[in-house]
């Protein structure tokens, strides 16, 4: 009786180990935005699942339209426990800059998540806008 319960669930864990493996990939879209001062941060984020991966895509611009320097910050959060923010474009004065970030994980920690702010200057995010999930 044994032998035939571990061979089931043998069974169901290579069924279900080929079908996240062998699942084409899946995507999805959305958009975002974020201010702070004069400078604001939107684009849009593509999200791709495939097999125990999954792909994040955030792409915009970061508009600036006063002297100063804005930066977006980036800000990763794995299991709840927030990682150093990194900064990721700086704009000086009026005009923009892209935002071209790419970020791959695993499904297998699903509480995996990424921050993003628009800061005024470009050393530190002692004065920044909402974080958002793009």
């Amino acid at each position: 009786m044994k032998f035939s319960r571990r061979l089931a669930v043998l069974g169901v864990a290579v069924a279900t180990a080929t079908a996240l493996t062998t699942t084409s990939a899946a995507a999805a879209a959305g958009s975002w935005s974020t201010s702070h001062g004069t400078a604001t941060a939107a684009g849009t984020t593509t999200v791709v699942r495939d097999g125990l991966s999954v792909t994040m895509k955030v792409q915009g611009q970061l508009t600036n339209t006063g002297s100063e320097c804005y930066s977006v910050w980036v800000q990763y959060v794995w299991d709840l426990a927030p990682g150093f923010p990194a900064k990721h474009v700086t704009k000086c004065g009026t005009g923009s800059a892209p935002i071209d970030i790419t970020w791959v994980r695993t499904i297998a920690f699903p509480t995996q998540s990424m921050n993003l702010r628009v800061c005024r200057g470009q050393e530190n995010t002692s004065d920044c806008g909402p974080a958002i999930r793009p």
